[in-house]
């Protein structure tokens, strides 16, 4: 006995089963919602300063005037031979070209009424994993610190001190591993952060840090919650630009603190570091670093001070073809884009274990 039809042209059997055993339909009986996975919010592009409008070229320079030296004058003399102006420049070059591609079977628009809602889906999670590219991209600047804080001490503000892994602008690290134990991220690493980029110049206002979960789960387990702050201090400066679902953890030591899920995990290329007292007075013993997290301490009050710069080339499009021999519909979206650091002296970078307690 044939079975009764649905509205899409379906078929249920005598018993109430669905004949048709797409993996879409069998899941509910027609169900009109689809289900996805629950997703974390984004940073905002706020966080670095854009520098898209750029012209010809995947490599943007940027000039930084250097500071004036005030000496003594004395009437009707002389005004001595005067400064010459040191400039020196940062650069941003296109580096990431990243797309996705999905496609739709004419089987599943045949055997399914909710080809129309997965297709419309597309979009979004094409739109979703760019996105994770891009600020996990944004997050691993870190690795560009070593060779910035170079050209900073090279350059017109820096005073021509030789760099290396400890990143020392004005006599204090600005990179090094947390001194826990097991090199969990403390109150104190917080602490030396601070101490860092005051010796920097950096204003107070606008100081964020980035870390893992782990950071959360281990600074509760040593503290407890109620030793944050509960609310943002720099929220009117940067709340507008995150997205509602970024997670906001409290405020110490004036950093306002959020958790990602992007922030970098160093590799075996990654230069050992030592912890923050070791680092200061140079010595002591190199940490591997292989398999760390990274906490991201810096300063965001202006596009001026805020470390990181970033270019989009292509924002994210969508386009779509048809492949008739296959008997499929195609959807294609790309973007480019480049970050780089422009200012080495408001990043601060600690290492720390990605084992949380």
């Amino acid at each position: 006995m044939a079975g009764n039809t649905t509205t899409n042209g379906g078929v249920f059997t005598n018993d109430g089963t669905i004949a048709n055993n797409n993996p879409i339909v069998r899941a509910a009986v027609y169900s009109q919602m689809m289900q996805e996975e629950i997703l974390d919010g984004f940073l905002p592009e706020g966080l670095a300063r854009d520098v898209s409008e750029f012209g010809d070229g995947s490599q943007i320079i940027i000039p930084q005037l250097g500071n004036v030296t005030v000496t003594d004058f004395a009437e009707d003399t002389t005004k001595g031979a005067g400064q010459v102006i040191d400039i020196s420049k940062n650069t941003l070059t296109i580096q990431k070209y990243k797309g996705a591609k999905t496609y739709i079977t004419d089987e599943m628009k045949e055997d399914s009424y909710q080809w129309m809602t997965v297709e419309a889906a597309m979009p979004r999670k094409h739109l979703r994993a760019l996105r994770e590219e891009y600020e996990a991209d944004m997050l691993n600047q870190q690795a560009k610190q070593i060779a910035a804080t170079a050209a900073f001490q090279a350059g017109a503000y820096g005073a021509g001190l030789t760099n290396d892994e400890r990143c020392v602008i004005n006599g204090i690290p600005h990179r090094w591993v947390a001194g826990g134990a097991a090199n969990q991220l403390t109150l104190q690493d917080f602490i030396s952060a601070k101490l860092s980029l005051d010796k920097a110049n950096v204003p107070s206002e606008g100081r964020i840090a980035i870390v893992d979960p782990i950071v959360e789960a281990s600074l509760n387990t040593l503290v407890g919650a109620q030793a944050f702050g509960a609310e943002q201090h720099w929220g009117d400066l940067i709340g507008t630009g995150f997205a509602q679902n970024a997670r906001f953890f409290g405020n110490i030591y004036g950093f306002d603190i959020y958790i990602s899920n992007y922030n970098a995990t160093l590799g075996a290329g990654d230069t050992d570091l030592k912890d923050f007292a070791d680092a200061y007075a140079g010595t002591g013993t190199a940490v591997e670093v292989t398999g760390m997290k990274t906490a991201l301490f810096m300063c965001v009050a202006d596009e001026e001070v805020t470390p990181l710069m970033s270019a989009w080339r292509r924002m994210p499009k969508m386009e779509g073809d048809r492949e008739v021999d296959l008997g499929r519909d195609l959807f294609y979206s790309s973007s480019r884009w480049g970050f780089g650091i422009q200012r080495p002296e408001s990043l601060v970078v600690i290492a720390h274990s990605a084992t949380a307690y």
